[in-house]
């Protein structure tokens, strides 16, 4: 099922109640009928997006990245000595369908992050993994009130252009969450309206 934007507080909420607190991930894009969800972003929705925060967050880092996936097993190495690997475990996806005139960026994935840390030494040296890809992730850390998002503009080696905002989110910083989410979904779609009301 794909929610209409409007019911993004609600189950948003549903989750907190069920959980205390919640750490998600939200990706934007289009998700077709298969709820296959494509997270390509057109270049000059991402560039415009990626300047205005570059400009007004002081806190950020870059990393390049080399991503290698087995199964359920996932390593993310970033240089010959810091390298983490983690399992992916069951989890709840949530997808929206925003307002919007934009047409690269019509939908709204929410993902409960949920997988496991462990030892690098289990993962396994093959010749040929289900998935590898390199790229180069800029990582904005904006804070409002008691509520913190972290920006990912992650742009690949093989020239695909992605948003992510990560966040952990519970009662208590529930509104100021909404706010600040609203205040970056409203720059990226070119729009003064609140999209989630």
């Amino acid at each position: 099922m794909i929610y209409d934007i409007c019911k993004f507080k609600s189950e948003i909420k549903k989750l907190i109640n069920a959980n205390d607190f919640i750490n998600i991930k939200i990706s934007i894009g289009n998700i077709n009928n298969n709820r296959i969800m494509n997270k390509n972003i057109n270049e000059r929705s991402f560039n415009i997006f990626h300047k205005f925060k570059k400009k007004r967050i002081k806190k950020k880092s870059i990393d390049n990245i080399k991503e290698y996936k087995y199964n359920d097993l996932t390593l993310l190495s970033y240089n010959e000595k810091k390298k983490n690997c983690y399992r992916k475990l069951l989890t709840t996806f949530l997808d929206f369908k925003i307002n919007t005139n934009n047409k690269s960026i019509k939908n709204l994935r929410l993902e409960l992050i949920n997988h496991r840390v462990i030892d690098q030494i289990l993962f396994p040296a093959i010749d040929k993994y289900d998935y590898t890809e390199t790229y180069t992730k800029y990582n904005y850390f904006s804070k409002y009130k008691n509520s913190e998002i972290i920006i990912e503009f992650i742009k690949t080696n093989s020239e695909l252009l992605f948003i992510n905002f990560n966040t952990k989110i519970d009662n208590i910083n529930f509104d100021n969450f909404i706010e600040s989410i609203n205040y970056y979904l409203s720059k990226l779609h070119f729009t003064k309206s609140k999209l989630i009301i």
